[in-house]
């Protein structure tokens, strides 16, 4: 019996899984009962037939995948030789359920382990989803492994573990600002997989590529990515096919807008819940709170962040935490509460640095400022949009996201000098960082008293919000413009920009701003009521 079924288990594991972990568990079992002296010789195999049951599951279910590899592991004892692969395997499943301390711990043993051994392999595969742990947990520590494990498995034969470490390696690069360097890692991850016909690590290597090649301003990298999701969903992968889904939602946001990026954020989160990728489920879910900011969902960030703040108390995620704080802020601070706002700021500032990547550091630190000029602490405001302009450097890209948010603190501080020069030679091709750099421009414009080329940007910039989706910046736009308009003397033509402006405003709850345009209406009413009485209609 025991040589039929492991005759067949290589071919039938994806079918039988269950029925061959029952009946091997259950033949181990009734050995164990009955004293038999050949329980030995009957663990070897049951341990195969679990690690081969949790590598087919782990694409599939990962908390049935970690059930597996933890049967496995009470079989194995210390020393075993299978015992560093396996605690790789169970650590990398944990990992993906959200399970960051079993992960940390289980990569720990394996890299003990693998050390005793002389596994040299395995230990470099433990040291790169350690980092991957790190990440997610805001350990930058733990990001001098992966080099390691690159040097270490370099030394080996070709391996998928290589392969991965690669795109841990190309990850790192992004999350500091060297998509060049990023690129490279990509390419020789994708020549390894194709080696290996590793089909994972070609859905990785894929995405990773397309991912960066949008941060190059090569946009056709958005296919690539639609292509690393389609081959992931056929050929039934599960993290690589919800990691494709990622960078798929997000570039479709900067380049398409927030509406078709829901759609996707929305698929892929359907996706991770269904494969138990929980740990993936609530990075998605944070990440789509930057979609739900552009499309004015406010109430629905206040219940979404509540819950997920929750969370990475519960599991020690700050990527989760700060991605949260980012967008919880700023609604709070556009809705009147600057205050409560305001004591979000130390905690989140404190997260970006701590993590230190750019995705995370660059929109804190620029919220970080707005939440400073709004109380009137305006040298801290320019203290952070001078650690902003820092870190981003040449980065065009990355200023651009936050670009009308810096130029309006800037402005407000009275360097305008400084605002323009945070533009200059910036060349972008993403829509939301064009539309960014173009209201960037009508503000500085204004602030010069350039009110003709301002009022004809923030026209064109409210055009393009407004097909864009990005709600805000579009009622922005509208009451900028409407300020230009009544610079100009022309108040009958600023009627509608300024009832466009006050409804986006009210529908937002964005308190500040809807006063502002209210200030607004006493000027266009003075004017226009003297020459056309009922010509005016103001709605809510």
């Amino acid at each position: 019996m025991a040589e039929w079924i492991e005759g067949i288990a290589g071919e039938r594991v994806g079918d039988q899984a269950e029925i061959l972990v029952h009946h091997y568990t259950q033949a181990l079992n009734l050995a164990k009962a009955a004293g038999d002296v050949h329980v030995q010789e009957l663990a070897e195999p049951t341990v195969r037939v679990l690690v081969l049951a949790g590598d087919r599951a782990a694409e599939l279910d990962v908390a049935k995948a970690r059930a597996y590899f933890a049967q496995a592991l009470d079989l194995l004892a210390p020393g075993h030789p299978q015992r560093a692969p396996t605690l790789v395997k169970a650590g990398r499943s944990a990992g993906y359920a959200g399970s960051y301390d079993d992960g940390r711990r289980l990569f720990e043993e394996a890299i003990t382990e693998a050390r005793n051994s002389r596994d040299d392999g395995t230990l470099a595969e433990a040291m790169t989803l350690l980092a991957s742990v790190g990440w997610s947990t805001g350990d930058a520590g733990t990001r001098a492994l992966v080099p390691e494990a690159i040097e270490i498995l370099e030394r080996q034969p070709p391996s998928r573990a290589l392969g991965r470490a690669y795109g841990s390696a190309a990850h790192e690069a992004l999350s500091c600002g060297q998509p060049r360097l990023a690129l490279e890692f990509c390419d020789k991850g994708a020549t390894l997989a194709r080696l290996l016909d590793d089909e994972i690590g070609i859905g990785l290597a894929g995405t990773m590529h397309g991912y960066t090649r949008c941060e190059l301003d090569d946009l056709g990298g958005l296919e690539e990515l639609r292509s690393a999701v389609r081959d992931g969903l056929r050929l039934g992968l599960g993290r690589s096919t919800a990691w494709a889904y990622g960078g798929l939602a997000e570039w479709t946001w900067w380049i398409e807008g927030p509406s078709p990026a829901a759609q996707v954020y929305e698929d892929y989160l359907r996706f991770a819940e269904r494969r138990g990728l929980r740990g993936t489920l609530m990075h998605g879910k944070a990440e789509f709170l930057r979609v739900q900011f552009d499309l004015g969902e406010w109430d629905e960030i206040d219940r979404s962040t509540t819950d997920l703040l929750r969370w990475s108390e519960e599991r020690g995620d700050r990527q989760v935490e700060t991605t949260a704080l980012i967008n919880r802020a700023p609604v709070l601070l556009f809705r009147g509460a600057a205050e409560r706002a305001a004591a979000l700021l130390e905690r989140l500032v404190e997260l970006a640095r701590l993590i230190g990547d750019l995705q995370v550091q660059v929109p804190a630190l620029a919220v970080a400022g707005g939440i400073e000029q709004r109380r009137g602490h305006t040298d801290r405001a320019v203290a952070f949009v001078a650690e902003v302009d820092h870190l981003t450097g040449t980065h065009h890209g990355w200023r651009a996201r936050i670009l009308p948010s810096v130029v309006r603190i800037l402005v407000s501080a009275g360097r305008v000098g400084e605002a323009d020069e945070f533009m200059t030679g910036m060349v972008v091709s993403a829509a939301r960082d064009q539309h960014s750099l173009l209201t960037g421009r009508a503000i500085v414009a204004e602030a010069k008293g350039e009110i003709e080329p301002a009022r004809d940007l923030y026209q064109e910039a409210a055009q393009r919000w407004a097909d864009y989706g990005f709600v805000l910046e579009e009622g922005q736009a509208h009451l900028a413009l409407t300020r230009c308009l009544i610079a100009l003397g022309n108040k009958q033509s600023a009627i509608e920009p300024l009832q466009k402006a006050r409804a986006i405003f009210s529908r937002l709850g964005a308190v500040p701003l809807l006063n502002e345009a209210n200030s607004l209406v006493q000027q266009v009413e003075a004017r226009n009521l003297a020459d056309r009485p009922s010509a005016i209609g103001w709605g809510g």
